[in-house]
């Protein structure tokens, strides 16, 4: 049985969120490529643009947005290891901020893997929950999924990231929207790949576009997680500025 001690936990969790400030170099990849492909010039100078304002802020090693951010842990503890000195929440609410959203899971091995996300504040408004029928229907989902980024239109700062949890309960689909939103960019769900992809064409094609300003471009990415039966569907909404750090201990 492997220990990791609290203060431990928590030195990581607050380290993480300083480096969390920054734009990870998968999303900065998604805006130049989305900046190659836009064919409206107007949001392929949005993207453009956004993307030399990651760049410096990345290598002057300053945060990214100045709007303020809302902390969300994700930890993962293989299930040969332990937490002394405190439960492993007490330890990252210490190190990442009292009102900081955890979601905490047990997984095979005797690791502890923490991501943190900085979210902006604003997106939350628009975070969804539907009850599902008891089946997965990808093409409602998609829709449900884009109807989101409709409703959230410009205020969100598009190009959004849009994370898709599917669960049993409410608190189970809130929490892998969440796992999603944490995956990177460049990644796809080996069983909902076509969800994903089906959900970012819906998305794509509202026309928002960078900035409200047109074109092809209002998704980064959807990232979609299940768990359980397909009782409910989160979805949350992050804006351009993608600040995400992650570290295994």
């Amino acid at each position: 049985m492997r220990t990791f001690y609290a203060d431990e936990i928590a030195a990581a969790a607050d380290a993480l969120r300083s480096r969390a400030a920054a734009m990870p170099p998968d999303a900065m990849m998604a805006l130049e490529c989305a900046g190659d492909s836009e064919r409206c010039a107007p949001a392929r100078a949005a993207l453009q643009a956004m993307l030399e304002s990651a760049q410096r802020a990345y290598f002057e090693g300053r945060p990214l947005c100045p709007l303020p951010a809302r902390t969300a842990v994700l930890a993962a503890l293989g299930k040969d290891a332990a937490v002394a000195g405190g439960t492993l929440e007490q330890a990252l609410s210490r190190g990442a901020g009292e009102d900081a959203e955890l979601a905490v899971r047990r997984v095979p091995g005797s690791g502890l893997a923490l991501t943190v996300l900085l979210l902006c504040g604003r997106c939350a408004a628009f975070d969804t929950l539907t009850p599902l029928s008891g089946r997965l229907d990808p093409v409602l989902a998609a829709a449900r999924i884009a109807d989101a980024a409709k409703t959230a239109g410009t205020a969100a700062c598009p190009p959004l990231v849009l994370g898709a949890g599917i669960g049993g309960s409410p608190g189970d689909a809130r929490a892998l929207s969440l796992r999603a939103l944490a995956r990177p960019l460049d990644t796809r769900s080996p069983s909902l790949r076509r969800l994903e992809w089906r959900a970012k064409e819906a998305v794509n094609a509202l026309e928002i576009g960078p900035c409200g300003l047109g074109g092809f471009h209002t998704a980064l990415a959807v990232n979609a997680e299940a768990e359980g039966a397909p009782a409910f569907l989160s979805v949350r909404l992050c804006c351009h500025a993608v600040r995400r750090a992650s570290r295994t201990l």
